[in-house]
């Protein structure tokens, strides 16, 4: 008798021990399951995050207007004391507002506006207007007073001499950290390379050039909808409506706009 309850309750021992271990194993396997499931979503994560976002494509700036931007007014808008490049019948006028300060003016200038000066300026179809569109403080201003400066002592004579010029500066663009002193200086620099322009005359008329005048650029780029650099207004010479176009675009964006007001 004592034996068969000896082993009733071994029997029950092995039973439980049999259900506990299985619960444990149970256990340890779902952990798994879930630290497996926990896990697996990190290696779906994407790895362009820590890339530089990309340039302004098309789509980014054509919501308002399936034909390159929002459609503004024109009606107004003079240049007469601006930079401008290409004859006065060209079909096509673009309007450039512009930070000599700004990374993206300079790649729009090396690496699309080339390219419009060589295929439409050259040809006599586009007008190039520049407008000085301050955005980034204290260098911006010294710069956009040396543009206009620049403009105002070879401008009537000789433009093509202001277009090498600002060619220069956006090559050569000054350190964004500088003092405005430091970059008058990179400024004048670069103006001793540039043949045709006193370096020592600009210096002097930098110092004529006031706030005010600058400040008329931008009034008239923000009363278009321009909050940023570069930014663009491009119409058919006389009409008095223009499209707005905003950032660093490709030649193909301009080329588009360009032709097809070509062709209306």
């Amino acid at each position: 008798m004592a034996e068969k309850v000896s082993l009733d309750i071994s029997v029950k021992n092995a039973i439980a021990i049999s259900f506990i271990a299985g619960i444990i194993l149970g256990i340890l396997i779902g952990g798994a399951g879930a630290l497996t499931l926990q896990k697996s979503p990190q290696t779906l994560e994407p790895t362009s995050t820590n890339n530089p976002s990309p340039s302004p494509t098309t789509s980014d700036t054509q919501q308002d207007n399936k034909d390159g931007g929002n459609t503004v007014s024109v009606a107004d808008l003079t240049w007469e004391n601006d930079p401008v490049l290409g004859s006065k019948d060209a079909e096509v006028t673009l309007v450039w507002f512009s930070d000599l300060n700004c990374m993206y003016c300079r790649r729009f200038a090396q690496n699309t506006f080339p390219q419009i000066r060589e295929n439409y300026v050259s040809q006599g179809e586009v007008r190039v207007v520049k407008k000085d569109f301050i955005t980034m403080g204290a260098n911006s201003v010294t710069l956009a007073k040396a543009s206009q400066a620049a403009w105002q002592l070879v401008g009537e004579e000789n433009p093509k001499v202001y277009w090498r010029w600002t060619d220069a500066i956006s090559e050569n663009q000054p350190e964004r950290k500088r003092n405005s002193q430091t970059v008058t200086e990179d400024i004048i620099s670069t103006t001793r390379e540039v043949d045709g322009i006193k370096a020592e005359q600009l210096r002097e008329k930098m110092k004529e050039i006031s706030r005010e005048e600058i400040q008329q650029d931008i009034q008239d780029g923000k009363q278009r909808g321009i909050s940023g650099t570069p930014g663009f207004l491009i119409f058919r010479t006389g009409s008095d409506e223009a499209t707005q176009m905003t950032g660093a675009q490709p030649y193909s964006v301009f080329k588009s706009e360009i032709n097809k007001l070509l062709e209306s």
